[in-house]
């Protein structure tokens, strides 16, 4: 949509190629005489026209067109200075008056003729549109208006193109688009009539879905740079000139800055700043390869966390763009920064350790923690473990400042995040200090279930870029964009990539309980499992007056790849928890806690308690031992099955349908927690071929549908199908297609069908394979 509109505008400039300082545009002697002069031209403008142009919240003229005289600034030698105005009519007061000698950017009509001269070329050529409420409708234009009450910018130069036109319509003014959209949103005015580029952004910046463009007129705003007729000709004649070497492209690029922004924080450039990057427009930029959350290189190779977030944002604000430099190591990052193959490095704040770099302002704090043995206690502080072997990542800039404090410490040194946790997590070191957002997101990552987070220490390291430090103006540019990007993109950007939690010296009485639960329970079921899989082994071959106990042990044989599931789905509302207990001190703190807050933070802490108690009372149902018949929803225990199973197969991206093709509970006799077993070893077959084959688009589907006189149950997949030369064996005892299977599973589904006085059978169809239990 931004390239149409773009499009639309019309834009008229020469495809000259740009120049980053005064170039020729073949000025007559007085034209030369006047820049030589220095003279500043005084000029005004539309305070709220976005995204063309308006006021910043520190008084600065911003936007396209203010670019664009940036660039005229550059290219010509001459000086402009803007001068405050509250409204567009104060605006062009102030020029009838002469106290300003140039217009930034308006529309010729009959009156405005009478006191400016304007630019030969245009600026842009804008179409005039209906922003309106979405269920008001405008098919004949102003011809639909009939009672309808139109609006628009008081001065605006369409009022001189409705008197001409439509004579008899009526309408109202407002002060400025501001007041205009507010009033349409309120039902005082049906219909505001402004350019389209101003009613898109308005909409975007304002996160208003209830207004749409509903009529594009015949007007066309064409934009053009204006001076009063008493101003040195001479003046008009330099911009006209200029305006002849500004392409096309480079306009599109400025366009796409501005209608690109969520909000109204944009960047303000010095004339030194705005040529730099003009000089400069691509930046070389290495970083950590591997330093999630904050950066790394993912599988493909693209650069993704914090930093790489940030540098997007940064990008859109100044139009620089970074190239980035892919290393193997943080230490090859740093060896191209020393020796000036890059620009920017992103980097710990601490010039102490990297004394050839400049640095800017930072943009992010993360403490330093602890990681250790998840059985050992709280840490206070370093001293506690002093005669511990500690693990360090070596080049990172706050190590300085720790080997300062505790010089009698003996650190390891390890390459990356990586080697510390494996040391500590082996034995081979007793602990590894690191950021509490490293430490977080890999211990969760690869799964380190054995390390925690056991305290904080006293140091934090303050994320930022360095820069090289003859890049004085880069700096600053940067500096800008990180102060804008605190107040809008920061918190959304550290909200998608990082996830705190540690342990402090507090009370967290509901979190260790459960927590305590859980860890008992998983600790009961990692030893049933293993003696039931000794079983299982010695009495497959087993007496038929041994089949209740064959069919247990089958379940605890499946128990290992449920109990990774049910962990994994513990572990989301525990990490929540913790979370929550974390922030409800913070916010005590900041005394931003009262009866309401309580109330939602108990909300939320009942939500996370049902998500474990729901999969702990699934988890306690199947493997409750049972032989009592029962008539059971078929329906209900599917999606019971479907609770256990739903992270892990999320997890494997595998979609599971279950379709019900009568007009009835489908309720069958039997076993409910065999019948889950049956379909628990087939789903779970399912995925393992998933897996192996490499298969995308992943889907189970269970249909349960009636076949003359049996209730049928069929699951199918689409997992490439079993191979045919063990097909017909595979409900044998010891068969399996698998690399690594057991061939119990399937056996045991067999068993338990005929004792439901059911059938069991199999086929490929398609690409995949078909499991019908007829009842």
């Amino acid at each position: 949509m931004q390239k149409l509109l773009f499009y639309s505008l019309l834009y008229v400039f020469s495809y000259s190629q740009l120049s980053s300082s005064v170039v020729d545009l073949n000025l007559t002697l007085q034209e030369k005489e006047f820049v030589a002069k220095k003279q500043v031209i005084k000029y005004v403008f539309d305070h709220d026209w976005a995204p063309f142009e308006w006021e910043d919240g520190i008084g600065n003229h911003v936007g396209i067109i203010s670019d664009i005289l940036k660039l005229i600034e550059i290219k010509s030698g001459l000086r402009f200075q803007a001068t405050h105005s509250t409204s567009w009519v104060e605006a062009l007061e102030k020029i009838k008056n002469l106290d300003a000698n140039m217009v930034s950017g308006l529309a010729r009509n009959k009156v405005r003729n009478e006191y400016l001269n304007f630019t030969k070329n245009t600026l842009f050529s804008i179409p005039y549109v209906f922003l309106s409420r979405n269920n008001d409708y405008f098919p004949d234009g102003f011809n639909s208006l009939n009672k309808g009450r139109l609006a628009f910018v008081k001065g605006y130069a369409i009022e001189e193109f409705l008197i001409d036109e439509y004579p008899n319509l009526k309408y109202e003014t407002v002060a400025n688009i501001k007041e205009g959209f507010l009033k349409l949103m309120d039902k005082k005015i049906d219909v505001l009539l402004l350019n389209l580029a101003s009613a898109q952004y308005e909409m975007k910046v304002n996160g208003n879905n209830k207004l749409g463009i509903s009529y594009k007129t015949k007007y066309v705003l064409p934009l053009r740079i204006g001076i009063t007729k008493a101003y040195p000709k001479e003046a008009l004649q330099i911009i006209d000139k200029t305006l002849e070497t500004i392409s096309k492209e480079k306009v599109h690029k400025i366009y796409k800055k501005y209608s690109n922004s969520h909000n109204k924080y944009i960047l303000t450039l010095s004339k030194e700043e705005f040529l730099w990057i003009q000089e400069n427009p691509i930046v070389k930029f290495v970083g950590d390869p591997n330093w999630l959350p904050f950066e790394a290189f993912n599988e493909d190779g693209k650069y993704i966390g914090i930093v790489a977030e940030y540098l997007r944002e940064i990008e859109n604000l100044t139009n620089i763009k970074f190239k980035i430099i892919k290393t193997s190591t943080w230490e090859e990052s740093v060896a191209l920064m020393r020796e000036k193959k890059v620009e920017i490095i992103s980097a710990a704040v601490a010039p102490c350790k990297h004394k050839s770099f400049s640095f800017t302002q930072d943009y992010l704090e993360d403490h330093i923690v602890i990681v250790m043995k998840k059985n050992s206690s709280y840490v206070d502080n370093l001293s506690i473990i002093k005669d511990k072997k500690i693990a360090v990542i070596k080049e990172y800039g706050y190590i300085p400042k720790i080997q300062k404090a505790y010089p009698n410490i003996k650190f390891i040194e390890v390459d990356n995040i990586n080697m510390g946790l494996e040391e500590v997590s082996k034995g081979r070191a007793d602990a590894l200090l690191c950021t509490m957002s490293l430490a977080s997101y890999y211990i969760s990552k690869n799964g380190y279930v054995n390390l925690r987070i056991v305290g904080k220490t006293e140091f934090s390291t303050n994320i930022g870029y360095g820069v090289q430090p003859e890049l004085k103006l880069l700096i600053g540019i940067l500096n800008k964009a990180i102060a804008i990007l605190e107040k809008g993109k920061k918190q959304e950007i550290l909200k998608k990539w990082t996830v705190q939690k540690y342990i402090e010296k507090v009370d967290y009485t509901l979190v260790w309980q459960i927590f305590s639960i859980a860890v008992i329970l998983l600790s009961l079921f990692l030893y049933w499992n293993r003696e039931m899989r000794k079983e299982i082994a010695r009495r497959i071959v087993a007496e038929e007056n041994q089949y209740r106990m064959l069919v247990q042990q089958a379940k605890m044989a499946a128990m290992g790849e449920i109990i990774d599931s049910v962990a994994h789905q513990w572990k989301q509302p525990l990490n929540a928890i913790s979370m929550l207990s974390e922030l409800l001190e913070i916010d005590f703190e900041n005394k931003m806690v009262d009866e309401k807050y309580m109330k939602e933070y108990r909300g939320q802490i009942d939500t996370q308690i049902e998500h474990l108690l729901l999969t702990l009372s699934e988890f306690r149902n199947f493997f409750r031992p049972s032989n009592n018949k029962s008539v059971f929803d078929a329906t209900q225990a599917l999606e019971s099955i479907l609770v256990l199973v739903k992270d892990d197969f999320l997890k494997n991206t595998i979609e599971v349908r279950i379709q019900n093709d009568t007009e009835f509970e489908f309720r069958i006799e039997g076993v409910e927690n065999e019948f889950k077993h049956i379909i628990l070893n087939i789903i779970n077959n399912a995925k393992d071929a998933f897996n192996e084959n490499n298969i995308q688009n992943r889907t189970i589907t269970i249909r349960l549908f009636m076949r003359e006189r049996f209730k049928c149950i069929e699951i199918s997949d689409n997992a490439g199908g079993i191979p045919e030369y063990i097909i017909e064996d595979i409900f044998k005892a010891n068969v399996t297609s698998k690399d690594k299977g057991t061939g119990i599973g399937l056996y045991m589904s067999q068993q338990i069908a005929k004792k439901m006085n059911a059938k069991l059978s199999v086929k490929n169809r398609g690409d995949g394979a078909v499991f019908i239990l007829e009842i």
